[in-house]
């Protein structure tokens, strides 16, 4: 049961993101409520499967510059959802790096919601 709980939240905080990415960039769209529930199922499946193969292979690299080398990463992560949800579209190089930024920017914010909770709750 905590399995699924997790799962559920950790798509809940994917649609998040991608909702204020399309909320804040006029040049990330999708159509509607399902088309963004369908990206955050494609974003949460490629971060679960393709996510850590990509940041074995460049551990090291990111030893040797850090965690810059996760920035493209999480770039290639939101195009290749805009690629496998037609509904979800990334248009343009700037826009998919604000994209990045803006999720790498809720996400952090979102781990500290759940840092807290945590810490709260004695875990």
């Amino acid at each position: 049961m905590r399995f699924f709980r997790n799962l559920f939240f950790a798509w809940a905080a994917n649609a998040a993101v991608l909702l204020i990415v399309a909320f804040w960039l006029e040049d990330v769209t999708n159509d509607g409520a399902m088309s963004l529930f369908l990206a955050a199922a494609a974003f949460g499946i490629l971060n679960a499967v393709v996510k850590p193969v990509l940041r074995f292979v460049t551990l090291p690299a990111a030893l040797f510059v850090g965690p810059i080398v996760r920035f493209p990463i999480g770039m290639l992560m939101i195009w290749l959802t805009s690629v496998l949800v037609s509904s979800f579209a990334v248009d343009g190089f700037m826009a998919l790096i604000y994209a990045t930024i803006v999720a790498w920017v809720v996400n952090i914010g979102l781990d500290m919601l759940e840092w807290a909770n945590k810490r709260r709750a004695g875990k």
